[in-house]
């Protein structure tokens, strides 16, 4: 035995969880047949298995810890990632490599085999056998008959008679040539033809968790915003303006100075409410506990409240930081070359993608809750390379803005002021730019008149003349001219 599996051998029989470390994915799938083999799988501890266990691709390995670690929690932890491997069948025990069991092969080749027959093992002596022609009895070869020089299997000899059948006499009929009028289409049913009538089919009856036009047009919108700029040009400000009861995760430490002008305002006098994590993992906590919160309102007084990140750019940086300290232990994330894995081995990213984007973003997107995201702007030097002048970009993690419905980006604009300029929006196909002391009211406000104006309820030009901002088809962010 190699002398790393006698030693994690010993470590594990020494009862010390923390000496199970792993490298890479071979060798941590290689550990895991190992104290398998041993007996001592379940000195893995569950903690080590929910952070590893992402890495591990062997599928062998995964289904041996499931079938030999009795924990709950372990094998909660082994279904997980074998049915992200797609290795688990819908009972959730581990899949074959083809589906089946053998014993569901076995059945399934029988019968398909035989089919309708009562005793797969035994023929009917007195029909002609699969080598033997039906027609003259001659040997055939896969189906070619070279005396009736035809193929068994073709429909042209199956229509030919035996010779114990009396062969029908051919008629010749005349074609019809009368033309037979179309049928008219029964009132209602036309669909497509130009009628006023209307299918209606009862959906909800066929799927009752189905979500039909009229039940959406009846739902209240739902926000999900990232909002960026410089340092203290609003972020903040603006996300407190939000629905009401809005909770913070204050990552950047600085959104208690901005909340106290909103105390004692709107329908939740204590509203905001912020939480200023230091690390991930207090991050993470305070997401749990800020859900419980909007939770605690929506139930109890039916309010819809906003989810507040202020920043996303800061919660990527403690992502990085969070997988150096577990895999580059006594490092700092500006110290590791982070790899991705291109020409094979294991990926960095992955794994701090699977911090941030899993483990804290995905959480927030399946609530039902209003999203404002912050971000910092920061040099897009790769649009810089291709000569474009506005060359910057949100801060963090590059899905972001791809996760929201709109993005709202806020500059000082020529006086001065901090002016909102509307980069992305899924409910409108015009943006705007140059609203100035943006706040999400003045912001929903503008939308829902664009909105009109495409509708074609009101004039595009005076709307803009009224809010005092000029309106583009496409992002504004090409579109420097007033349109």
């Amino acid at each position: 035995m190699a002398d790393w599996m006698e030693q994690q051998i010993s470590d594990a029989d020494d009862g010390d969880d923390n000496t199970v470390e792993a490298k890479g994915n071979e060798e941590f799938a290689s550990q895991i047949r190992t104290m398998v083999a041993t007996g001592s799988v379940e000195k893995l501890s569950v903690s080590l298995l929910r952070d590893r266990l992402g890495e591990v691709d062997d599928v062998e390995a995964l289904e041996s810890g499931l079938d030999n670690d009795t924990r709950e929690d372990a094998q909660e932890e082994y279904r997980a990632r074998l049915n992200e491997l797609g290795a688990l069948t819908d009972e959730g025990e581990a899949d074959t490599e083809d589906g089946d069991t053998e014993e569901e092969e076995a059945e399934g080749d029988t019968e398909s085999a035989f089919p309708g027959s009562d005793d797969s093992e035994e023929e009917d002596e007195s029909t002609p056998g699969v080598d033997e022609c039906v027609h003259c009895g001659a040997e055939i070869d896969e189906g070619w008959c070279p005396e009736c020089d035809g193929d068994e299997s073709s429909d042209e000899s199956a229509d030919t008679p035996t010779d114990n059948e009396e062969s029908e006499p051919e008629t010749t009929e005349t074609p019809d040539t009368t033309e037979t009028p179309d049928p008219e289409p029964e009132t209602g049913d036309a669909v497509g033809d130009g009628g006023s009538s209307a299918v209606e089919v009862d959906v909800k009856s066929i799927a009752p968790d189905v979500i039909t036009a009229d039940d959406a047009a009846e739902r209240d919108p739902r926000y999900t915003m990232l909002v960026w700029a410089d340092p203290g040009q609003g972020k903040t400000h603006f996300a407190c303006t939000s629905p009401e009861p809005v909770v913070i995760i204050d990552t950047e430490g600085k959104a208690d100075q901005v909340a106290r002008k909103f105390k004692g305002e709107g329908e939740v006098p204590q509203s905001p409410f912020i939480f200023q994590p230091t690390d991930y993992d207090e991050a993470v906590d305070a997401l749990e506990s800020a859900l419980d919160i909007l939770d605690e309102y929506r139930t109890k007084a039916g309010l819809t409240g906003t989810l507040v990140v202020d920043s996303m750019s800061v919660m990527w940086g403690w992502s990085q930081q969070k997988y150096v300290e577990k895999f580059y232990p006594g490092k700092d994330a500006s110290e590791v070359e982070f790899s991705s894995a291109f020409g094979g081995g294991q990926s960095d990213w992955k794994q701090i993608k699977r911090y941030h984007n899993v483990k804290f973003r995905q959480v927030m997107l399946d609530s039902p809750y209003h999203l404002v995201w912050t971000a910092m702007r920061e040099d897009d030097y790769e649009e810089a390379m291709k000569g474009n002048q506005d060359a910057d970009k949100p801060a963090g993690e590059k899905e972001n803005a791809y996760k929201v419905d709109e993005v709202l980006r806020i500059e000082e604009g020529e006086d001065g002021a901090p002016v909102g300029v509307l980069n992305k929006s899924g409910k409108v196909k015009h943006r705007y730019s140059g609203l100035r002391y943006p706040t999400f009211d003045k912001h929903q406000d503008l939308v829902n008149g664009i909105l009109d104006a495409e509708n074609g309820s009101r004039s595009m030009s005076a709307l803009a003349g009224a809010k005092g901002v000029q309106i583009h088809e496409g992002n504004p962010k090409f579109q420097k001219d007033d349109e």
